[in-house]
């Protein structure tokens, strides 16, 4: 007991045993005093428990204090350097708890930490109170009604209590990070750069200017110098231009996904707007896709399948590397000089960045220095938007890798490849078709047609010697 608390009970017994005596003896004005003096004696006694709790705590933190002070000596936990030797495998370390249960915490005989378990600072029980939706349900309308200077229901109230801390405040909910962990797509710079068309139609049709006798001229139309006094009537006379026709048809494609009920019901995360961006990936790598490799046969027609050098022939207009296996740097400097010159303007690399763009970054001249655009060896420049021979770089790993016979670079003005877009990306849930196997059905479907409206404005690298 300490020095005060033993005062104020001295003073409580000195008055109880006078108070006693004024009862005792039977007068008025006795019986007044002694009433004020009890009343004294329950001031004091609100003192003594003051000052007893008071004291309570105080022994209970030196308690404490002392116990944590104290080296765990008598325990052999697993890694345990000092002193006696390591438990036997299978031993089960002491588990060590504070005031309250948080988590789990294995000591060395040095207090140190080797291991510590759970939420914190909180009991396991409050952690996993905390977790729960009706919790934080609670919390938020706890929230928003005291920030009113409201009151919540004592139901509610309850609740809360639950989650009450060693402050008096009522503990955080746990915060669940709604994302769902995947891969990141590929890149698609591709289409961004192809000229777009939309179209109500199954196909487009747009009339085109037949002509290749040179690169200069876009018709056979000629100035002709007759003189003062022409020859002939027909010495001005040209050749008449010839039109054809480019024709780009519209194809159907659909993608589906089977998901179960119990997942849409029961997933921490909005399993319909992750399925939705699982669909519109996939469209935009496919579309991708089509507009360089396309075949044309119910999908688009790709760049690497026109230009052709003959109608029908499928073989692009290409420029050999100078090796029957490898890129060489020849070989870029040709086929950037092989596309004529009113089209450099816009004109863009087009390769994959895994392979091909490897390979060229790996060039070196005779003193070891990096060709590729370097003026410090390209030890600081090898970012992903550096220009080749002065001119960006588009990257697309649906390009081909560097192989005898491939195509894996582009040059030109990407835009001459057409995009035509009938119906974008529509997504319906079936809800019936899969209803015994407890499943929703989301079927994707889009109309988009593609192909290379005008082919002298680009030019392809092929492998070849």
């Amino acid at each position: 007991m300490n020095e005060k608390l033993r005062q104020l009970r001295e003073q409580a017994a000195a008055k109880l045993a006078e108070a006693k005596a004024l009862i005792g003896t039977g007068r008025p004005e006795d019986l007044d005093k002694a009433s004020k003096l009890n009343g004294e004696i329950g001031e004091i006694k609100a003192q003594m428990d003051a000052e007893g709790n008071r004291s309570a705590v105080a022994e209970a933190i030196k308690a404490n204090s002392q116990w944590f002070d104290q080296p765990v000596n008598d325990l052999v936990l697993p890694g345990d350097g000092g002193g006696a030797a390591p438990a036997a495998a299978g031993t089960t370390p002491a588990q060590l708890v504070g005031w309250q249960a948080a988590g789990k915490t294995w000591l060395s005989r040095a207090r140190g930490v080797l291991e510590d378990e759970g939420a914190g600072a909180i009991s396991t029980k409050q952690w996993n109170r905390i977790s729960q939706d009706d919790y934080l349900k609670t919390f938020f309308r706890w929230l928003k009604v005291a920030s009113k200077g409201g009151s919540v229901s004592s139901a509610e109230m309850k609740v809360l209590q639950e989650g009450l801390d060693d402050q008096g405040g009522f503990l955080a909910p746990a915060d669940v990070i709604m994302r769902m962990l995947t891969k990141q797509p590929a890149p698609t710079q591709l289409l961004s750069h192809v000229n777009v068309v939309e179209t109500n139609r199954d196909r487009i049709r747009l009339p085109k200017g037949v002509y290749s006798t040179d690169n200069k001229y876009t018709s056979p139309v000629r100035v002709q110098w007759v003189g003062e006094v022409p020859a002939s009537s027909t010495a001005a006379l040209a050749t008449q231009p010839v039109f054809g026709e480019f024709e780009c048809p519209v194809h159907t494609a659909m993608m589906y996904i089977p998901v179960t009920n119990d997942m849409l019901e029961d997933s921490g995360v909005a399993m319909m707007d992750y399925l939705g961006r699982c669909f519109s990936e996939a469209q935009d790598l496919g579309l991708e896709d089509v507009a360089i490799n396309g075949t044309g046969f119910k999908q688009p027609s790709g760049i690497l399948q026109s230009p052709a050098t003959a109608e029908g022939s499928g073989e692009p207009v290409s420029v050999n590397s100078t090796n029957a296996t490898l890129l060489k740097p020849a070989g870029l400097k040709a086929l950037q000089f092989a596309l004529p010159p009113q089209y450099q303007a816009r004109a863009r690399w087009l390769m994959n960045w895994t392979n091909c763009a490897q390979e060229i970054d790996s060039w070196v001249d005779g003193h070891g220095r990096y060709l590729w655009g370097q003026m410090d060896n390209g030890i600081d420049r090898s970012n992903y938007e550096r220009p080749l021979l002065s001119r960006p770089v588009v990257f697309s790993e649906f390009m081909p890798n560097i192989a005898a016979n491939a195509y894996p670079i582009v040059y030109g003005d990407l835009s001459a490849y057409t995009q035509v877009r009938r119906i974008g990306i529509s997504i319906q849930i079936l809800s019936e078709l899969n209803a015994l196997l407890n499943q929703k059905v989301l079927l994707a479907r889009l109309r988009v047609g593609g192909d290379v409206a005008e082919d002298w404005a680009m030019k392809i690298q092929k492998v070849a010697a």
